[in-house]
Order: structure tokens, then sequence, then C-alpha cells
């Protein structure tokens, strides 16, 4: 068995094949993880009064799901999460397609005996092949997401709580969770006024130009 792997040109294939899958399958375990864990909004937590966010879950890890819902159909290139999805496609893709690469190659090169020449081509396909499949199922996310999105001015007198602390007077940015429209959001915010540190009560004064939310203490 291991001749099959290490003999001759079989390594070529092996190698990217086994480390391909291995990184591959463990980001997948970290974006899994990611969107079941203690980032989603269905923790039974109440964040507003008595609201219940139940079951609108925070998909990718605590990125904002909405803060792009002004400008219709351009929001997306200027959205945080946008930004967050193509950096992690990149990464993907580059583990699937050397995963692609090994395995085809290794497929073709010892399974169907063809020479070391076309095994190659056989394997830049397959690797080709499996970024492909990951752009077609990042691209089907996107829209099932963009389908969802409420316009981030709807947040404009909302109330909710800080996720990620913000700065004091718009030093940096912060994030806050919202009821918008009876569904859970989490927006890039800014503080008008103190630092507002994480589970701060806040709520919505404006909306800015660069898609994030301006918030103060809620009894302020």
């Amino acid at each position: 068995m291991m001749d099959i792997l290490t003999s001759e040109y079989a390594p070529l294939f092996t190698i990217p094949a086994i480390a391909g899958s291995f990184f591959f399958i463990l980001r997948l375990a970290m974006m899994l993880i990611g969107a079941a864990g203690g980032e989603d909004m269905d923790g039974g937590h109440d964040f507003g009064g008595g609201h219940d966010f139940g079951g609108a879950h925070d998909m990718g890890g605590g990125h904002d799901l909405d803060a792009g819902g002004q400008g219709g159909a351009t929001h997306d290139h200027h959205h945080d999460d946008s930004t967050d999805a193509f950096r992690l496609l990149s990464l993907q893709s580059i583990a699937g397609f050397v995963m692609g690469f090994g395995w085809g190659g290794l497929g073709t090169y010892r399974g169907m005996g063809w020479g070391i020449e076309y095994s190659v081509l056989a394997a830049i396909g397959g690797g080709v092949l499996i970024v492909w499949m990951l752009m077609m199922l990042f691209r089907s996310i996107r829209l099932l997401q963009g389908s969802g999105n409420i316009p981030i001015g709807d947040a404009v007198g909302c109330v909710g709580s800080v996720y990620v602390g913000v700065p004091a007077r718009g030093a940096g940015r912060g994030k806050v969770r919202l009821l918008v429209g009876n569904r859970a959001r989490i927006y890039n915010a800014v503080s008008n006024s103190e630092e507002l540190p994480r589970n701060t009560r806040v709520k919505v004064v404006m909306v800015n130009r660069d898609n994030t939310v301006t918030v103060s203490p809620e009894d302020a």
C-alpha cells in the first residue's frame, strides 16, 4: 500500500492530497464550529426588554450580517462580511485546489495507470473542478443571505446590546446586536459618547456613510 503512495512519481500527488485534505477539513470544521458555537444568537439571551432573538443565527462566527443593506445591489461590495467571505473562500479554494490536484493526479496515475504527463493535467483539472464547486457553493450561500437582508436604515432607533466593545467617541469600531424587523442582526458600530463595553444596552442614533451605526447608551 505504501509503495502505491510513495514510489516513482506518486509523492508528487500523495503529499498535496494528504496536506490539502487535512487543511480543507480543518477549515471546514472551524467554519462549522464558528457557526454553531457560542457566537450565534440563539442562546436564549434577552437583548431588548423581553425580546428573545430566538433562532436568528450570527452566520460566520460573529461577523456583521447586514451592515450593508443600504445602497441596494452595491452594498455587498462595501460590507465586512463580503471581505471575510472572500478571504475564507480564498483560503478554502487554495486548500481545495491542492486537495483536488493530489487526489485527481493520484487516481489517474495509480488507479488508471496514466503516464505522469497526463496525470499532471488530470490533477490540475481536478483542482480547478474543486475550486469551481466551492465558488458555486459560496455564491449560493451569498444569495441566500442577501435574500433575507434588511436595509440598515431600519436600525435607527432600535435598541440592543454591545457584542464587541465599542471605543469612545469614534476612536474605533465595535459590534452591536440588534433586533431589526423581528430579525437578529449584528452591525459594525461607533460610539458618540463614552466607551461601551460588552453587553452594554445601547440604541442606534444614526447610520453612517461607511455602513456603520452610531450608538449611545440606551438611558442617555
